[in-house]
């Protein structure tokens, strides 16, 4: 009987500790799979978010139906200029278009220390090609009063970022960097365009 208790008593230290071990091991993979897990569902969640969004931008424009409301406006010599939003942007609604470049250091013919000018959208193009590429948008319009058809350029990259970029009649390339939005949530202030 002695005998019998000790072999048990010895079998018993022997079996806990390995069994104690294996349950922590097995233990750190479920951790590790639970993170793994946690960070795949993320990662599924962003995506679905990003898919929202992307479509919901992709909406705005083929509705034309957005402003982009700019942080940077690249001047034709290359320059970068950090802007007001509220007074730099580009606007759709329907055919209808506004630019207005504003700039809080002189006066200009708007009231604002720039120039509007409104005009209708003559031809307007998009093309978007998948959630991971860009929206990009292309066409041309025409300012008021009738003057010659101006290209311009839109790119929109994942995060509503967007870079309108037109032709003057003169040639030079003026770029706005900033954020697209719906027009009805915009809280661009317009000053007086030179023509309407």
């Amino acid at each position: 009987m002695k005998k019998l208790i000790i072999l048990t008593f010895l079998l018993f230290i022997i079996i806990l500790p390995t069994a104690v071990q294996g349950q922590s091991e097995s233990g750190e993979v479920s951790k590790k799979e639970a993170r793994k897990l946690k960070r795949e569902a993320q990662k599924k969640q962003e995506t679905i978010e990003l898919q929202k969004s992307q479509q919901l931008v992709l909406e705005m424009v083929r509705d034309t139906n957005f402003v982009v409301e700019a942080h940077n406006v690249m001047s034709p010599n290359g320059l970068s200029i950090p802007v007001s939003a509220s007074t730099n942007f580009f606007a759709t609604m329907g055919r209808d278009i506004v630019i207005q470049l504003a700039s809080n250091q002189s006066m200009g013919a708007n009231g604002l220390g720039g120039v509007t000018h409104t005009g209708i959208l003559v031809e307007y193009q998009v093309k978007a090609e998948g959630l991971d590429k860009p929206i990009e948008v292309s066409g041309k319009i025409r300012l008021n009063p009738g003057t010659g058809l101006i290209p311009f350029d839109l790119i929109i990259q994942s995060g509503n970022v967007a870079q309108f970029s037109v032709s003057s009649l003169g040639g030079d390339r003026i770029m706005l960097s900033g954020i697209i939005q719906d027009a009805a949530k915009s809280k661009v202030f317009m000053g007086t365009p030179y023509f309407r």
